[in-house]
Parts: C-alpha cells; sequence; structure tokens
C-alpha cells in the first residue's frame, strides 16, 4: 500500500496539493465568468471563463475586477460573477450597480 502512495504522491497536481497542505492553506479553483446581459430579458451571454486558483475569494474579487477591463473578448462585458468549484455563485459585480 505504501508504494501505491508513494506513485500518487509523485504527480505534480498531488505535490502541489501537499505543499499547501503542509502550508495550512487550503486552496479552491474559482471561475470567473464575463458576460454580456440582453435587456429584454436579462438573459446572460458568456464571453470568457478564466480558472483562478486561489484559497481566498478575496484575492479572486480582485483579480476579476483587473480583467474585467483589460482582458481581451469579443465584446465589452456587462458584469461579471465568480462561481466555487461546486457551481455555485460566489460573487457578482457589474460596474454599474456595483453589486456585492
Amino acid at each position: 500500500m505504501r508504494a501505491s502512495l508513494k506513485k500518487v504522491e509523485e504527480t505534480p497536481r498531488c505535490l502541489e496539493a501537499y505543499n499547501f497542505i503542509q502550508k495550512g492553506e487550503i486552496r479552491a479553483m474559482f471561475i470567473i465568468e464575463f458576460f454580456r446581459v440582453r435587456e429584454t430579458d436579462g438573459a446572460h451571454a458568456t464571453l470568457d471563463r478564466v480558472e483562478h486558483d486561489t484559497a481566498d475569494l478575496d484575492e479572486a474579487k480582485v483579480r476579476a475586477r483587473s480583467l474585467f477591463d483589460t482582458l481581451s473578448m469579443p465584446q465589452k462585458p456587462d458584469a461579471l460573477r465568480i462561481v466555487d468549484q461546486n457551481g455555485d455563485e460566489v460573487f457578482f459585480w457589474s460596474p454599474e450597480n456595483h453589486q456585492i
């Protein structure tokens, strides 16, 4: 059994996770979605998605707002949202509404 654990630990992804656990950090994957909102019915059209691996939602919020104006997309987004690794929305922001 020890040999099979060693094989798993040698993969880069597992070593990275192991190092974070050793440091006391628990990292999560957030997806930042940039989208347009159709005014007639409020439908969302996703323009781009960016993965952000961090231990802190506030870091993901800072990156999302920074990318809002700088990321090259086919159209200018109306808003963004951040979803966690389970697909649950954890943050929504629009420059017009400044909703948090």
